[in-house]
């Protein structure tokens, strides 16, 4: 019998109507053994700001979650805006822009007007947001972190589309990141691959694999879109593939899609993935 698949997600689980992580449980349903090491520790910051922007509706045309803790930081400031309802009302009115079903998912359950689920990415949420907006209509609410990437504030500017962009938590190393990755380590030995969730997760998780010897070479690393996949290329890591869209699905179709033998890019027919030979 072939031995499972041992996966490591460098990410938080989260929840989903009170069932498993869906990564987590859509992997080990196929023959995976799957562990989740939390990467990243989140402070929040200028709650008041946004739950004054969250309260003044009128003032905005839709606005745009990018991440769950974007949505999180809106939940915070609920408990601060007396006439929550009466506000729920106005921004169902209004689009709320979002990317991955967790987000979108977050946002639904706070009474948000949520669309653009499947475009995968930031990019290619910004066509989509270009696409469905009059261009200089009032700006666009964006609750965001402050590493997030530049590429959705660049296309809107670039396109005439105003932000009201306000930092809304701040991304750190999870302080005990060495400790939880070495105890893995210990208990499990060396992952079949290794999943990065986010640029930061690189950044941060380097040093640590290199000082517990863990052979990158030899180990099959799988970034969750491209700008993940930019910053594994650029400390020289070799990528197996690319789930273009932040989906257990997607994830799931790079680990159990092998690439072909040629060496580069290969585009899965969906257009869910981007596949490279390690």
């Amino acid at each position: 019998m072939e031995s499972k698949k041992k996966v490591v997600l460098f990410r938080c689980p989260s929840q989903v109507d009170d069932d498993r992580d869906p990564y987590e449980k859509l992997l080990s349903s196929s023959e995976c053994c799957v562990s989740s090491i939390p990467v990243l520790e989140f402070d929040f910051q200028n709650l008041e700001d946004l739950s004054m922007a969250v309260t003044n509706v009128q003032d905005y045309s839709g606005i745009v979650f990018t991440s769950p803790r974007a949505v999180e930081a809106v939940q915070r400031v609920l408990p601060m805006i007396s006439a929550w309802d009466e506000v729920k009302t106005k921004w169902k009115e209004r689009p709320a822009f979002a990317v991955g079903k967790t987000t979108c998912n977050q946002a639904r359950d706070l009474g948000f007007t949520v669309t653009g689920e499947d475009t995968g990415n930031a990019r290619n949420l910004s066509t989509f947001i270009l696409d469905s907006i009059h261009r200089g209509a009032k700006p666009l609410l964006y609750p965001c972190g402050n590493l997030k990437q530049d590429t959705l504030s660049k296309v809107m500017s670039e396109n005439g589309q105003r932000l009201k962009e306000i930092v809304v938590y701040k991304t750190s190393q999870n302080s005990n990141l060495e400790d939880l990755i070495s105890e893995h380590l210990q208990k499990e030995g060396l992952p079949s691959y290794l999943v990065y969730f986010s640029p930061s997760g690189v950044r941060y998780t380097q040093d640590i694999l290199h000082r517990h010897g863990v052979p990158l070479d030899h180990i099959q690393v799988v970034a969750i879109g491209p700008s993940t996949e930019e910053e594994l290329k650029k400390h020289k890591i070799s990528v197996y593939g690319t789930a273009l869209k932040p989906t257990p699905e997607s994830l799931y179709q790079v680990i159990f899609n092998p690439p072909s033998e040629d060496r580069g890019a290969v585009a899965h027919p969906e257009g869910n993935l981007i596949q490279h030979r390690s």
